[in-house]
């Protein structure tokens, strides 16, 4: 969720990166983003910090995503519901404060691109605007190491003692495939509550590879529970000379424990006859 300068009264910041495309009826109030160094450069640490308020409480909705960089597009319209929802969360001016990083920010291997333009846009279960940023970041040039991933599309890599128990990971078709659209529903028990921690991106994406390992801290604390979570139908975008986009996403809280981890390997392109 991203939303950088304010129109129209919503209190906003400047920034090279990342430039409004929000409305004043946004929910998202007094949204702002800021990234140190602005812009990030390659191979080096970048922190950002966003916060706002919600002035409704958002249940469910989507959230699109566009990204350019040379001859790659990168469209992608990811839907969402929560399938429980805390009454007390989300209350009206309550502000959030999320800080990602320290972390290096990558470079991607994809020569003589050198910047990645895009867009994302969030709109609530009324189709109405939450928030909106387009952003110009740069992109170039070392590699990533590769990943050794099956061919499941989702693979759970995580350890008994992760701080998520009870896992129940469903994806709808269970065989996924460019052009169709699928949906995954997780479910699980938080054991503690999470305040900050860690998040580790791999991509392989053929042509490049992405790592990223990315610390956060929350102004108010995911609390211990229950979490049911449904994401989807997401229509995976073709993407010319990727099949497949690979990788893995790990979680560790604030004492360095392990919360959750999965590969995923979902297709991207169809398969070339020879």
């Amino acid at each position: 969720m991203m939303r950088a300068v304010a129109v129209a009264g919503i209190t906003g910041v400047a920034s090279q990166s990342f430039t409004s495309c929000g409305t004043a009826e946004a929910h998202m109030q007094n949204f702002k983003i800021t990234s140190s160094p602005d812009p990030p450069v390659l191979g080096e640490d970048v922190t950002m910090t966003i916060s706002g308020a919600l002035d409704k409480q958002v249940t469910a909705g989507d959230v699109v995503i566009s990204v350019k960089a040379g001859p790659i597009s990168f469209p992608l319209t990811v839907p969402f519901k929560r399938n429980a929802v805390d009454p007390s969360a989300f209350v009206a001016g309550q502000d959030t404060t999320i800080t990602l990083g320290p972390f290096k920010y990558p470079n991607v291997n994809v020569p003589l691109i050198k910047t990645m333009n895009g867009k994302v846009e969030m709109h609530d279960q009324d189709s109405e605007q939450v928030l909106c940023s387009e952003f110009s970041l740069p992109a170039y040039s070392a590699t990533a190491p590769a990943q050794d991933l099956s061919d499941a599309p989702f693979v759970d890599c995580g350890a008994d003692t992760d701080h998520v128990k009870n896992k129940v990971l469903n994806v709808d078709p269970p065989t996924i495939k460019k052009g169709v659209p699928f949906t995954v529903n997780g479910a699980g028990d938080l054991d503690e509550d999470i305040v900050s921690g860690v998040q580790d991106i791999q991509v392989d994406l053929s042509l490049f590879k992405l790592g990223m390992s990315i610390p956060f801290a929350i102004s108010r604390p995911v609390t211990a529970g229950h979490a049911n979570v449904t994401v989807g139908p997401i229509t995976m975008p073709s993407i010319p000379l990727i099949p497949n986009a690979k990788g893995s996403i790990k979680m560790s809280e604030q004492n360095g424990e392990e919360v959750i981890c999965y590969n995923f390997n979902v297709p991207v392109a169809q398969e070339v006859a020879v």
